[in-house]
This record gives structure tokens, C-alpha cells and sequence, in this order.
């Protein structure tokens, strides 16, 4: 217990908060069970929960000697080095989700404005627009779900992706408007009068 005590005057940066948490509630003499479930209310991280679980059942059952804490901390540093090669070795991959929803996009595009020119050859109108309200849902879902599985790249967690869907759809949406208001006329079939 101790141990906790004398840890928490020194900065670990984002855990430095709990650690003082944790060496208030000690010294008011909370039973270490009571002090980890607390922990585990504030914090979602499972390496911080492991670490800190291993760290009072070490003490809870009589095993606080130095070689139990050194033993502890080269664990966490190795499985922290295993993370961070590990957001290093998967960090390139976030650029595929943002490339295949940049692909569709322009293939739809192409698409619709080829379409548009065979539709002109077989003297049939269709407009842009309902070309675009056809091409449209598919495009968002699929720029929706590629940028879940880019949050699920970069952080591990599906949660982390919604902030790269929304991205991806507003990237998406303007890019079709953009595409039946400018660009469209630079792909279409040149009809011969």
C-alpha cells in the first residue's frame, strides 16, 4: 500500500490523476478491492485495469517485494512497446478506407457521365440529378463503412470509426453534389450533331 502512496507524488502524465485517487483512498483505509473497482468505474483502457489489478492482488495477498513491482512494470512497458508498434505497423493501412471511397466516387461519376452520353445517343433524358439520387445511398453506406473500419484501424475500437464516417460521408456527399453541378461534362460522350 505504500507503495501506491509513494508513487502517486511522482507525474505519469493521464494516470497521474487516478494515481493520487487511488493514494487518497489508502490513507482513508478503503479496502483495496473497493479501490480497484472504483478504478475500474473511471477507466476503460484493459491494459491500466490489468495493470493496476495485478498490482493490488500483488499486495492484497502478501507478494508486494520489489522483484513482484519490477517484474509488473517490464510487463507494462513491453505490452505499451507492443501497442505502439503496433498503431506504427497498421497506421499506413488507414489510407485504403479513404482511397476506396475516393475510388467509388470517381467511378460513379464516370459512370453517370457516361451513362448521360448513351442516354443522349439514344435520344432519352435522364437528369443528373435523378442519376445522383440513384447512385447516392450506396455511395454513403459504403463511405460509412469504410470509415468504421478506418476508426477500427487507428483505434482499436468500432467506436473510434464514426468520427472518420462522418468524413467520409460529407466528403462523399460533396463530391456527387460537386460532380452533377461541375465535372460531369468533362467525361461524357461527345455526340456527333
Amino acid at each position: 500500500e505504500r507503495c501506491i502512496i509513494d508513487l502517486s507524488r511522482n507525474l505519469y502524465g493521464a494516470f497521474t490523476k487516478h494515481l493520487k485517487i487511488m493514494a487518497r483512498q489508502i490513507g482513508w483505509g478503503m479496502p483495496l478491492r473497493k479501490i480497484y473497482e472504483d478504478f475500474a468505474k473511471r477507466t476503460y483502457g484493459w491494459l491500466e485495469r490489468a495493470g493496476v489489478f495485478i498490482l493490488i492482488d500483488a499486495i492484497d495477498v502478501g507478494g508486494g517485494a520489489p522483484e513482484t513491482f519490477e517484474v509488473l512494470a517490464s510487463f507494462s512497458e513491453d505490452l505499451e512497446e507492443i501497442e505502439r508498434q503496433k498503431r506504427a505497423t497498421l497506421k499506413p493501412l488507414m489510407i485504403i478506407p479513404y482511397l476506396t471511397a475516393v475510388l467509388l466516387i470517381v467511378v460513379v461519376i464516370i459512370l453517370v457521365s457516361f451513362m448521360k452520353g448513351l442516354l443522349k445517343l439514344a435520344r432519352l433524358s435522364i437528369s443528373s440529378a435523378e442519376f445522383i439520387h440513384f447512385f447516392l445511398p450506396p455511395v454513403i453506406i459504403i463511405a460509412v463503412i469504410s470509415g468504421l473500419v478506418a476508426g477500427k484501424v487507428s483505434s482499436s475500437t468500432i467506436a473510434g470509426g464514426f468520427k472518420h464516417a462522418v468524413i467520409m460521408a460529407v466528403i462523399s456527399l460533396l463530391a456527387i453534389w460537386l460532380s452533377g453541378s461541375i465535372s460531369v461534362g468533362l467525361f461524357e460522350l461527345q455526340t456527333t450533331p
